[in-house]
């Protein structure tokens, strides 16, 4: 409940609501509104309506930390990068099944092409049973998912 109070938002909201109880306790139920508070009322709508929208399309123009898996080849997992994908940097590759994303490999970010598409080269996959997991990639394509960080203690405890 505390946090609820130190929340600048929260306070925020409250000021914009005790702003119209105000004026409408101040003014008369009898009298007609003037011009000039109705004209600041319906700008003020406005630009509320103006801001939400802004947010949301902000919102949604923020990029997932899934990345999108274009194909396998030459030995290469071709994908399109996202704000956390960088050169040289390590990824790790996940088949969704249900609920459950399981572990398959470690990857890293060997360039990004002129294209605009990152090339992953695989890590040590030696713990995987298919003889190819560039071919089981591709074949799995729409349950693989690429996630751009993984922690030092994932690798530490991979390579062991």
């Amino acid at each position: 409940m505390k946090q609820y109070f130190k929340d600048w938002s929260n306070f925020f909201s409250f000021s914009l609501a005790l702003i119209p109880s105000v004026l409408l306790y101040i003014l008369n139920p009898d009298a007609s509104v003037p011009y000039v508070i109705f004209l600041l009322a319906v700008f003020l709508l406005l630009l509320s309506l103006w801001l939400n929208i802004k947010q949301f399309l902000d919102y949604k123009d923020r990029h997932s930390t899934s990345i999108e898996l274009i194909r396998c080849i030459n030995d290469c997992v071709l994908c399109r990068p996202g704000d956390l994908l960088f050169h040289h940097s390590v990824v790790s590759f996940y088949e969704s099944q249900e609920d459950f994303e399981k572990l398959l490999f470690f990857g890293y970010v060997e360039t990004i092409n002129s294209n605009g598409l990152a090339q992953i080269v695989l890590l040590d996959s030696t713990d995987f049973d298919d003889d190819n997991p560039y071919q089981y990639i591709a074949a799995h394509q729409s349950n693989i998912l690429i996630k751009p960080t993984i922690t030092t203690e994932m690798l530490n405890n991979y390579s062991k």
